[in-house]
């Protein structure tokens, strides 16, 4: 018995393993392209709309060079201090065994899996005046205005009295 090799017919495109892989890319691509690529295009050329000397003036003004370093700096610092206590912590958690490791271990793995809006979502909530830290706090602006309007009323209570004007003397002022 001879094997005989069977001549598969001439295919352009041979069957993928995943079968939609193709309309699923093509829809993904056109998504990225919508949502992202098209504003991050947008935003790289809007500068350029007054021209290359306003933008020059624009990135050498004062403003700008001081915005630009205190973003690099307070990167630089705030990587320098996460580098040295990541450094300890990487350490601690491989090295020894502990009540809270994995506990530990999950605070280092969260800004891994949560995305950076929701976290900025979450940290709006929370500092709002209505959430959790914000309604106690003394910055609150309903709280600043509810105590400026108390010691406004406070104020209107004190009797003021103007010896130096004849017409108000003896006189209180409400």
């Amino acid at each position: 018995m001879s094997a005989v090799a069977t001549k598969r017919p001439w295919r352009l495109v041979e069957p993928s393993a995943l079968p939609g892989f193709g309309p699923a890319l093509g829809l993904t691509l056109i998504y990225l392209s919508f949502f992202v690529l098209l504003p991050l295009t947008a935003l790289a050329l809007r500068p350029w709309e007054s021209g290359l000397d306003h933008f020059v003036q624009v990135m050498t003004s004062e403003r700008t060079i001081d915005a630009l370093k205190l973003s690099f700096g307070a990167s630089f610092i705030a990587a320098c201090i996460n580098a040295m206590f990541g450094t300890i912590v990487a350490w601690v958690l491989v090295r020894y065994e502990f009540p809270g490791r994995k506990l530990l271990d999950a605070f280092v793995d969260l800004p891994f899996a949560l995305p950076t809006a929701v976290a900025g979502i979450a940290l709006a909530a929370i500092y709002a005046p209505n959430g959790v830290i914000g309604a106690l706090s003394i910055w609150n602006p309903d709280r600043l205005y509810a105590a400026r309007r108390d010691d406004r009323a406070r104020l209107r209570r004190l009797p003021v009295h103007r010896p130096l004007d004849p017409a108000g003397a003896g006189r209180s002022r409400r």
